[in-house]
């Protein structure tokens, strides 16, 4: 059967990067018939088991849009859909696992301009060392611990109330200072970058995070500057569907199903 090819092609090149594929250039070729045939095997399973995160809808629509650039032999494109894929996956599990004002972040645009004025998480190693600064107790994320994650600003310098949350909400916590020097009263939420994103929702749920990094470093290659907008059409499916294999099998293992293979 062609599918047990196609299978064949999924173990022979797992733990293989995107880019080290196309440079050998040993790609499985995909037919127009096997296209949604091999779809409706090896996504729709995964799909059907992801229906309850949070930014689910934005994962069919990127593997819709994916799908379609795929077909085009638009390489970079489709990819850049499963890059999407991955952010809203780690997300979904990050909204869910500490505050849902991360959501109204995105909800009322907001998100942009608070990195704008600096309330970033650049890693993880920078958030949980913000935590456990303030906070040596914190041994895990919730709804509360995440704003010892965010920026400490004094009333004067609060730009973002509904973000943020008082220190004395805490108590016992050590004296931290405002970028003007003032003693702070509030901690404000910070947005993660996406390298952070991804080892947050991985330290929230017990998983690993280095299959997600490593697909979404490959990723990001293929987007710049390689780009690839004229690849081979059936080779571009292959590879799309194969890494959208591998992204749905490690956000499912992130959501807490287990024994996923990729």
């Amino acid at each position: 059967m062609a599918l047990d090819s196609f299978n064949a092609f999924l173990s022979r090149t797992n733990g293989i990067g995107t880019l080290d594929l196309v440079k050998k250039g040993n790609l499985y070729d995909i037919t127009d018939s096997e296209a949604n045939s091999f779809y409706d095997e090896i996504v729709v399973p995964k799909l059907n088991q992801l229906k309850g995160l949070i930014y689910y809808s934005d994962i069919i629509r990127s593997i819709i849009s994916g799908r379609y650039e795929a077909m085009a032999g638009n390489f970079r494109s489709a990819e850049e859909n499963n890059r999407f894929i991955i952010e809203r996956g780690c997300l979904s599990e990050f909204v869910e696992g500490t505050n849902k004002k991360y959501d109204e972040a995105l909800k009322d645009m907001d998100w942009h301009n608070m990195v704008d004025r600096g309330y970033i998480i650049s890693s993880f190693a920078e958030a949980m060392r913000r935590i456990r600064t303030l906070d040596p107790r914190v041994k895990e994320l919730d709804s509360k611990s995440i704003f010892l994650a965010g920026k400490a600003v004094c009333k004067e310098h609060l730009e973002f109330p509904f973000y943020s949350i008082t220190i004395k909400a805490f108590g016992g916590l050590k004296k931290v200072r405002c970028r003007c020097g003032n003693e702070a009263d509030y901690l404000t939420l910070a947005m993660p970058k996406v390298s952070a994103l991804i080892e947050l929702a991985s330290f929230i749920t017990n998983a690993n995070p280095n299959s997600l990094y490593s697909v979404y470093s490959n990723l990001s290659r293929v987007v710049h500057p390689y780009g690839f907008t004229d690849f081979p059409k059936g080779k571009s499916y292959a590879l799309w569907l194969r890494d959208l294999n591998l992204i749905l099998s490690s956000i499912l293992n992130l959501h807490g199903v287990s024994k996923v293979n990729p």
